[in-house]
């Protein structure tokens, strides 16, 4: 599960969303031009190291079944600040309330999508592709302080995955998503929230770069782009359920935020500003957001091709002892490749190898329990 299968499978077939997370885990990958590549070498690859952590960990590999979940709380929700209701795409929810975590000290930083001087964006919710986990696998380990981040669902995703792996709580503050593309005069792309077309000029940047080098890439990605194939159209959460806090337009009156907790610590922080007199309060239709959450969750997520490892696994579980040149014909895959494959097994404990003189060479076979 190398950079290689990651670059195959998710980066060159246009579906990878510039999150970073794999920038964050891996010394050896950078961004260029919202893209993950390699700077040099894969220590998969080059030193043999049992790594993959860029593949396991890639938010649109990770795709999960959209589950029902009942939230903690539901509300509509509008700044009283005029500063951020200025600026704000519908009711400044996201701007207040990251204000006011980082004031009182509640959180020490937030990761969330910059401006051009590295400075968080101050009113209004911008979506695109920002390499916010990269950030926050920095932050996480830079810091014991409590830190949060503010993200599209698949970044939930991500940061949850984090969160887990690194054994600490992170504060994720979700942005309803329904990722349906549409053109736009000279932005390439547009994300349609409920009100607003909210542009991200990123993707016919990342095209135009692109044309020169390789048009026949290029040609597939603005087509993606016209047809709403991009590399959003699998994904079935729109309500970030893997958050603490969800904010977005859908199921409130224009001016006002509707916000969904997921978590006691959600739900706490939210009702603990509506005490402060952050918002005013506002009718929530609960069926329009059901129906936006039905509505995406019908989609079919991706299906991958199984990686070497796990292909050469599945054939000696299913067909029993084998060696190396059956599975070479069987899987269609290089002598070399199944080779390491199957000795990596053998290391890790899932296969026995045996080996006897008369053999022309080594049996493959799952350990018996």
């Amino acid at each position: 599960m190398s950079f290689e299968l990651l670059e195959k499978e998710i980066i060159n077939v246009g579906l990878c969303q510039g999150c970073a997370l794999c920038v964050g885990l891996c010394k050896h990958i950078e961004m260029e031009d919202t893209r993950p590549k390699l700077k040099d070498y894969c220590i998969l690859e080059r030193e043999g190291q049992d790594c993959g952590k860029c593949y396991q960990s890639c938010p649109q590999v990770n795709q999960k079944v959209f589950e029902t979940k009942e939230p903690l709380g539901v509300y509509s929700l509008r700044s009283k600040d005029p500063e951020i209701l200025a600026k704000a795409s519908s009711g400044g929810f996201v701007s207040t309330i990251t204000r006011e975590l980082l004031e009182n000290q509640t959180l020490s930083e937030i990761v969330m999508v910059q401006g051009s001087d590295d400075k968080p964006i101050d009113g209004g919710v911008i979506y695109k592709r920002s390499g916010v986990l990269k950030r926050l696998v920095e932050l996480t380990g830079e810091t014991f302080d409590p830190v949060g981040i503010v993200g599209v669902p698949c970044e939930m995703r991500g940061a949850a995955k984090i969160e887990e792996d690194m054994n600490r709580e992170i504060l994720k503050i979700g942005l309803f998503c329904s990722s349906q593309i549409f053109p736009e005069k000279r932005c390439g792309c547009t994300l349609l929230g409920e009100a607003n077309l909210l542009p991200i000029g990123e993707l016919q940047k990342f095209i135009e770069e692109w044309e020169q080098e390789n048009q026949d890439h290029s040609h597939e990605e603005g087509k993606r782009c016209d047809s709403c194939k991009q590399y959003c159209s699998h994904c079935q959460d729109f309500p970030a359920i893997y958050s603490d806090i969800t904010a977005g337009e859908v199921g409130s009156q224009n001016g006002y935020t509707t916000v969904v907790a997921w978590t006691e610590r959600g739900k706490e922080l939210v009702e603990s500003a509506i005490a402060k007199g952050l918002f005013e309060i506002g009718e929530v239709s609960e069926e329009d957001l059901k129906a936006a959450i039905n509505f995406k969750s019908k989609r079919d997520l991706l299906t991958f091709e199984k990686p070497p490892r796990q292909q050469v696994l599945d054939y000696i579980t299913d067909q029993g002892p084998t060696t190396i040149s059956i599975m070479v014909k069987a899987l269609n895959l290089e002598p070399k490749k199944v080779r390491y494959e199957a000795l990596r097994l053998t290391q890790k404990m899932l296969v026995q190898m045996k080996v006897e003189p008369e053999m022309d060479e080594p049996m493959f076979s799952l350990i018996c329990e």
